[in-house]
């Protein structure tokens, strides 16, 4: 196994597991926890995430398939592609689709930026669900895509909006929603 990432949560590895090459998300052990505290919050998050993600992917969503899920581990498809950047803006239309998807499945992603949007053969995959949840509350929907705006920029994120409102039924309520969120944001910085 090699080590290709340290995070707060877990960490990540390369590894072959049933001849296929994969990507093993570890939970990292948290020592200020007592031990069955620390054993039950790992196993949850775990299983909750890998729920989500066999969700998606059952539902059409490009994420990577779910390989093996235990207490402290999940073991997913090892996605070989790229971060997505404005070199891939041709592609922003799949990404709202994928989106699009996801939402209209009430997952919310929960840290939906460019750097967990891999493109491999022009075809956006959607990576890290360790926030996600489900829910179908359209303010949870309209702060995944304040996320996004953040991480794509204004001009890019029209064009994701564009298509993004023609797929799902509900993007007049969410738009609105979104306006409604940064109104209290500015008020809040005042």
């Amino acid at each position: 196994m090699e080590l290709i990432a340290r995070g707060a949560e877990a960490d990540i590895y390369k590894a072959e597991i049933f001849g296929i090459m994969a990507i093993i998300k570890l939970r990292v052990v948290k020592r200020y926890r007592i031990k069955d505290l620390d054993l039950k919050i790992r196993r949850s998050r775990s299983i909750n995430e890998a729920k989500i993600m066999i969700k998606a992917y059952d539902n059409g969503v490009n994420v990577p398939r779910v390989l093996l899920v235990t207490d402290k581990l999940i073991a997913m498809e090892y996605i070989d592609g790229e971060t997505f950047s404005e070199k891939h803006s041709s592609i922003i239309d799949k990404i709202a689709a994928q989106v699009a998807k996801l939402h209209s499945i009430d997952i919310i992603h929960g840290d939906l930026t460019t750097r967990n949007i891999l493109v491999r053969d022009n075809k956006p995959y959607i990576i890290d669900f360790g926030l996600a949840s489900i829910s179908k509350n359209i303010e949870d929907k309209a702060m995944d895509l304040i996320v996004l705006e953040r991480s794509l920029g204004d001009d890019l994120f029209h064009r994701f909006m564009d298509d993004y409102r023609n797929i799902i039924y509900n993007a007049d309520q969410i738009l609105e929603r979104i306006s409604e969120i940064k109104k209290r944001v500015r008020y809040a910085e005042r």
